[in-house]
């Protein structure tokens, strides 16, 4: 008896042992892919170490700047002085005046000393900016062009980011373009009597690759294994490597530009071997790290090694299962009916488990705020949860002996089996129904069922979902929109009867009269001057009417122009203070703009009518895909709930319906004296 299965052990274990050291060798790319992409991913570390460090250092400077600012007798005298100022992003040139700023009394224009101490001091950069009304006008610096003179007279737009912080009083530390390159910069306001009128700059260049170089040409991976960094062009930046081989691996990780990082394997003509690359890029600096590895040279002995270490380990499994199956065949009887009491043990406390599982599945069935429903494909109701009981207000035992059709009303009975069959056909299906309490009430539900396994034949699993308050909420939006048109058509034909058809009816017996040629009391000329002008007052009226319905410039410029446009017209009127910005920039489909545009002015006609408000503040951006609108004023405020309840609150009302049929949000925060602030935010949706 032994023989045979000695025979079958060692086939098993040489089987295994062969088939190990086929796989054996992918395992040794996959670790090692993921030992030199751990590498590469350290040395991206260390490129994104550098800028922190770079960060720190700059922060530093700025201090060391300020300091000696302060120490240094600065002041402002009266003469003014006339340059041509340069845009460093456009290059345009505009006439500037400015005043003369001194410090230890001398002119600081053109004066570099304070500026080159600084760079002496700290290893940075540095520059004083003046105040202009275009930005930012650097009068003393150690910046240089692309000419390599210094950068005077060059400035900083308003629209740069850096010209923003700054005018909000606080400090700029980060990445920063400066005249021609990217730097990692720190900037801060100069103030002068309380009023900013310039900014102190330290500077360090982004890239500086010498001492990474050092590093890098020297650092060996495994065996064979080397680092490079390239360009975006894809020019080698670091590199030990013959440079035909590099610019044939460059040319590999520059056809996966559409990922970050990666592994790529190729065969090498010129080293005769399978080779392994993993990459990173590093957007901050635009270079693209990546390590090469010859996959024979790292695996050959280790493969080597292994095999050796399978053919021992075999041999011995060998001998020893060949020992442990003799002794466990020669046992006698009573080890057999030992081990069969154990496995008796083991079913029992098996059986225990699989009963406290069905008691955790229980209180899990009936915990759910939803209600739960097996049926069969005849539709009996098989089972069903607590919380369906309690909402249907009939007992577990009632409803296992109710079929579909008892809970469903009238128009839904007759198309039960029908649903069943589809839900049999494709698997799952969700639709909407109606239920009847045991009281008579009907509850609006939303059903998803599905096909299951249960008690080894199909079942139908449904989850049902009240959606009698939904739907309500559904039907009080249209509501709302009908009664926001119907209103819009009553203001339509009012101004059209009460502004522009008297006009015309004038026109017509001014035009009678010319047809009859009666000029007894009033000349031809006249009346020819008074049509002229009631034909220009029509016109005007007409133009107000359409663009109270819809303004063309809407169409052509878009949501942020146009609620400027009626912005400005709101300050003409002298009635409040309108301060509107606006970051917006983009297209918005189907019926959003028109929406937010009259919401806006709803908003605004609110304000007027009832806030008695001084200042309104508007706020247009675009984020994520989503519109974000704020909207502000300093009114006497009102409690929103309790307008909403007392029947005050239509106006609002309707605001909030608007933006809901755009599948946006609308947030109202109001108290009395306090003014109010709306939130509105909507994700653009291609399908309004």
């Amino acid at each position: 008896m032994f023989l045979p299965i000695g025979v079958g052990i060692f086939l098993a274990v040489l089987f295994i042992t062969l088939l190990s050291i086929q796989f054996i060798r992918e395992n040794i790319y996959e670790q090692l892919g993921q030992n030199i992409s751990l590498e590469v991913h350290t040395i991206s570390k260390m490129f994104e170490r550098e800028k922190v460090l770079k960060l720190e250092q700059v922060k530093t400077n700025l201090n060391v700047i300020e300091e000696n600012f302060k120490k240094a007798d600065f002041s402002i005298s009266n003469k003014k002085l006339q340059i041509n100022a340069i845009n460093q992003i456009t290059n345009n040139t505009v006439k500037v005046k400015l005043n003369n700023w001194q410090i230890d009394g001398k002119d600081l224009l053109n004066n570099y000393e304070f500026v080159d101490n600084i760079q002496k001091l700290t290893g940075s950069t540095a520059t004083i900016f003046q105040k202009i009304d275009s930005g930012y006008i650097r009068i003393s610096t150690n910046v240089l062009d692309n000419n390599g003179n210094r950068a005077i007279k060059t400035f900083i737009p308003n629209n740069s980011p850096v010209v923003e912080t700054i005018e909000k009083g606080k400090e700029f530390i980060g990445r920063a373009f400066v005249v021609n390159s990217w730097q990692i910069t720190a900037y801060k306001p100069i103030y002068y009597k309380e009023k900013i009128i310039g900014m102190l700059y330290v500077g360090k260049n982004e890239k500086d690759l010498k001492e990474l170089k050092k590093i890098l040409t020297s650092f060996r991976i495994n065996k064979s294994g080397y680092i490079t960094v390239c360009d975006n062009e894809g020019n080698p930046v670091i590199f030990n490597k013959n440079e035909n081989e590099i610019h044939k691996e460059i040319e590999l990780v520059t056809k996966e530009k559409t990922k970050s990082k990666g592994i790529i394997r190729y065969y090498s003509e010129t080293e005769k071997s399978d080779k392994m690359i993993a990459y990173q890029y590093i957007p901050d600096f635009e270079l693209t790290v990546f390590a090469a590895v010859n996959l024979k040279k790292e695996s050959e002995e280790i493969i080597d090694k292994i095999i050796f270490t399978s053919i021992i380990v075999g041999i011995i499994m060998l001998i020893l299962l060949s020992v442990f199956v003799y002794f466990v065949t020669t046992k006698n009887l009573h080890t057999y009916l030992k081990q069969l009491e154990i496995s008796n043990l083991k079913l029992a406390k098996a059986k225990e488990e699989l009963e406290k599982t069905e008691k955790r599945f229980q209180i899990l069935f009936n915990s759910g705020s939803d209600e739960v429903y097996v049926s069969n494909l005849y539709g009996e109701i098989i089972e069903v949860n607590t919380y369906a009981c309690e909402t249907l207000g009939y007992t577990r035992e009632e409803l296992l002996k109710m079929r579909w059709q008892d809970l469903k009303t009238s128009k839904f009975k007759q198309v039960v089996q029908q649903r069943i069959e589809s839900i049999v056909k494709n698997g799952t299906l969700t639709y909407e129904t109606e239920h009847i309490t045991k009281q008579g009430k009907i509850i609006l539900i939303e059903m998803k069922s599905r096909l299951i396994e249960y008690n080894q034949e199909q079942v139908i699993l449904s989850i049902a979902r009240n959606i009698t308050e939904r739907k309500a909420q559904e039907k009080q939006i249209i509501n709302t929109i009908i009664e926001t048109e119907e209103k819009e058509r009553r203001r339509f034909a009012a101004d059209l009867h009460d502004g522009l058809s008297p006009i015309l009816t004038t026109i017509k017996l001014y035009a009678d009269l010319l047809k009859a040629e009666k000029f007894n009391k009033t000349p031809k000329e006249e009346i020819l001057q008074n049509i002229d002008e009631l034909v220009s007052l029509a016109l005007k009226s007409a133009k107000e009417i359409s663009y109270n319905i819809t303004p063309a410039i809407l169409q052509d410029f878009g949501l942020s122009t146009a609620i400027s446009e009626f912005t400005d017209y709101i300050k003409t009127t002298n009635s409040v203070e309108v301060d509107f910005s606006s970051s917006y920039n983009i297209k918005a489909p189907g019926i959003i703009e028109p929406v937010l545009y009259q919401v806006v002015k709803e908003l605004i006609n609110n304000t007027l009518k009832h806030a008695n408000a001084k200042k309104i503040q508007l706020e247009l951006k675009c984020e994520n895909n989503q519109i974000i609108l704020y909207y502000k004023d300093n009114g006497k405020g009102f409690n929103f709930k309790e307008n909403l309840k007392s029947g005050n609150g239509l106006g609002l009302n309707n605001i909030v319906s608007k933006i809901k049929t755009i599948k946006g949000t609308c947030e109202f925060h109001s108290e009395k004296e306090k003014g109010m602030f709306v939130l509105i935010v909507l994700k653009i949706d291609e399908n309004l």
